[in-house]
């Protein structure tokens, strides 16, 4: 048994407090990634539009709908609006697109899955600074007043041995990080 397992099962961080930070750090993260796949959909609906000679914000592929629309923007009484199906010229990048959300949808759990470990583990600002990544520590400074100042929960070696036995999922956190960096061209 890990050091850390048997006395930072639990944290004083409300779970109101707790949505709050994960939406921050899914906000910082991911916003840009889903961002980007929005538009590649509206690139193929947009293009798949004019194959078929309309003005369509939506068509069906595989048995789904794919939409940019909002249902509000469905004309008053029409409860089915006409459909596009993809063009078959265009499956190959639909192929490809849903291959990406499919990725980056997974990356998204298992790194919010890893910072909600961190954050149900301690409450404790000193903690989180040590077992979060630099580019996250304005998130927890931003939540400060929700979190204890002070001596930390966890030894330096219990943050060497989480870091450790959670290498994988913080190196995809921090390779997140770096393809937002470098997808920003700083």
């Amino acid at each position: 048994m890990s050091l850390w397992r048997h006395s930072l099962m639990t944290t004083e961080i409300g779970p109101g407090v707790r949505f709050a930070f994960m939406e921050a750090v899914k906000e910082h993260l991911y916003s840009k990634a889903f961002k980007n796949l929005r538009t590649q959909l509206w690139e193929i609906i947009t293009d798949n539009s004019i194959i078929h000679s309309n003005f369509q914000k939506h068509f069906s592929f595989r048995g789904s709908v794919y939409a940019y629309a909002k249902p509000d923007d469905i004309p008053h009484g029409q409860k089915h609006p006409p459909m596009n199906l993809l063009n078959s010229s265009l499956r190959d990048r639909m192929k490809k697109y849903l291959v990406e959300v499919d990725k980056t949808e997974r990356e998204e759990a298992m790194v919010l899955g890893y910072v909600l470990n961190v954050v149900g583990r301690t409450d404790r600002t000193k903690d989180l600074l040590a077992l979060l990544p630099d580019s996250l520590h304005y998130i927890i400074n931003d939540f400060a007043e929700h979190l204890i100042d002070g001596e930390g929960k966890f030894t330096p070696a219990m943050v060497l041995e989480f870091k450790a036995d959670n290498i994988k999922y913080e190196h995809t956190l921090k390779a997140r990080m770096m393809f937002n960096l470098i997808d920003q061209g700083v």
